[in-house]
Formats: structure tokens, C-alpha cells, sequence
């Protein structure tokens, strides 16, 4: 489901892209690529510049199985937090705000792990390059 996210995200990556960011050998990428191609999750597109390189998408139904996990993610954690109470989740949004706050400008770690993916080089994270940006590292940098 990674994968399947990371191209809802960033449309066009490559396998080279795909094995880079989640830490993974090319031949490992390429073997999970080709299996979601055959369920028909996912697309290949040859770059016009160089027929060697494939630009990978999601398919409508790719597309259509992200937009299904999110929103069963989704009610699951409403669910939960209708449980939890409208007052209780305002406070523990607040409270995580402020750990994660804290986090960010005490621990050394902080400045070498992307606290949203994991990845402990930030700079070369793949979700923070090109259109799209790292929220955590965004904030880390405006403290």
C-alpha cells in the first residue's frame, strides 16, 4: 500500500525513485512494481527522452484503491475518536502538537530523521523533493 501512496503523491516516479525511497534493492522494487502492473493497479509510461526509463502511475483502480484505504482509514479513526470524546481529542491533538514540538527542538535525532516518513536523511527524502513538501520538516525549520 507504500508504493500505491507514494504514487498517489508523486505521479511519474521511476523504479529507481520507488527503491531509493523506501529503502529497498532495485530488483525488490521492480519485482513488487511488476506484481501491482499484472493486478492492474499500476502503469508504466517510457519516458520520451529515454525509452530505458519507465515513469510508473496508478491506474483508475489504483487510484480507486488509495481513495478506498483512506477513506476506511478515515471512518476508523473517527470512529475512535467519537468514542474518545470531541474535548478528549482536542486535548490530545494539542498535547501530541506539543510533544512533537518538543521533539523537534530537543532531541539531536530530530534534525537527521524525517519524523513523517522515517527517512534519516530529510534532504534527500523523496516525498519533501520536487512539488510537494515535508510538513514536519517545514515546521522543524520555522521553529
Amino acid at each position: 500500500m507504500n508504493l500505491l501512496r507514494i504514487l498517489d503523491v508523486r505521479p511519474g516516479e521511476t523504479v529507481g525513485d520507488i527503491a531509493q525511497y523506501m529503502k529497498v534493492s532495485y530488483p525488490a522494487a521492480t519485482k513488487t512494481i511488476d506484481k501491482l502492473v499484472r493486478l492492474g493497479l499500476l502503469k508504466r509510461r517510457e519516458d520520451p527522452q529515454d525509452r530505458r526509463i519507465a515513469h510508473l502511475h496508478l491506474t483508475p483502480s489504483g487510484k480507486k484503491m488509495v481513495d478506498k484505504y483512506d477513506s476506511l482509514k478515515m471512518q476508523e479513526i473517527t470512529r475512535i475518536l467519537e468514542d474518545f470524546g470531541a474535548e478528549n481529542a482536542l486535548n490530545l491533538n494539542k498535547q501530541m502538537h506539543d510533544l512533537s514540538s518538543a521533539i523537534v527542538k530537543l532531541v539531536p535525532i530530530a534534525k537527521s530523521v524525517c519524523l513523517q516518513c522515517g527517512t534519516y536523511n530529510p534532504d534527500e527524502c523523496q516525498m519533501n523533493s520536487g512539488t510537494k513538501s515535508c510538513g514536519y520538516l517545514d515546521a522543524r525549520d520555522a521553529e
